[in-house]
C-alpha cells in the first residue's frame, strides 16, 4: 500500500513539472497571441 502513495506522489510531481516546462515553453507564443487580440 504504501509503494502505491510513493508512485501517486511521483506521478503527480512529475505531471505538475512537466506542466511547468509546457506553461515556460509556450510563454512567448500565448503574450504574442495575447497582443495579436488586443489591438
Amino acid at each position: 500500500m504504501r509503494t502505491i502513495g510513493i508512485l501517486t506522489t511521483v506521478a503527480g510531481v512529475a505531471v505538475t513539472v512537466f506542466a511547468a516546462v509546457v506553461v515556460v515553453r509556450a510563454m512567448p507564443d500565448i503574450q504574442r497571441y495575447l497582443k495579436i487580440r488586443s489591438m
